[in-house]
């Protein structure tokens, strides 16, 4: 099941990545059409990306709930997993066309509903902009589409 799970989850995040791509720093994705279930302002780029998160969860994993900024918990009464997905991670820095914007998408085992960050058993990062990506699966490590290494910095002033 993992080899599926860790497919699921980077299949998601690079098809939403390529569904919000074109909007980036697009006047019409910039328009404000409502706020989410978190209480984040939603611009029409964010409803795009939670129209395809859904269809995609509905075609390809139909037992599993996902939770998401806008929607916040969408469940079936048979779901086992939950995929937590945020579409577009830095929205206002996307729709000003900058580089600081990523797709976030976890799965997780539904259990009671109320899964933490030490459930999660697959995470994934992909880069709007460049388009690279960071898969993490549980006992597994890390791939991706680029090197992944540690900085020889310890400088932690060097961040700012």
């Amino acid at each position: 099941m993992a080899g599926e799970d860790r497919q699921l989850v980077l299949d998601l995040a690079l098809a939403l990545r390529e569904r919000v791509l074109p909007s980036l720093g697009s006047v019409a994705g910039r328009s404000v059409v409502g706020e989410g279930a978190g209480g984040d302002v939603t611009f029409a780029v964010d409803e795009i990306a939670e129209a395809f998160l859904e269809e995609f969860v509905a075609l390809r994993a139909p037992r599993t709930a996902f939770y998401s900024e806008d929607r916040g918990l969408v469940s079936v009464d048979d779901a086992v997993d939950v995929l937590i997905v945020d579409p577009i991670d830095g929205t206002r820095p996307a729709m000003a066309g900058l580089e600081s914007a990523c797709v976030a998408v976890a799965l997780a085992p539904l259990g009671d509903g109320a899964p933490t960050m030490g459930d999660v058993s697959v995470g994934c990062v992909v880069e709007i902009k460049s388009g690279d990506w960071y898969l993490g699966v549980r006992g597994s490590g890390v791939t991706s589409s680029r090197p992944v290494r540690l900085s020889a910095c310890v400088d932690v002033g060097r961040m700012f």
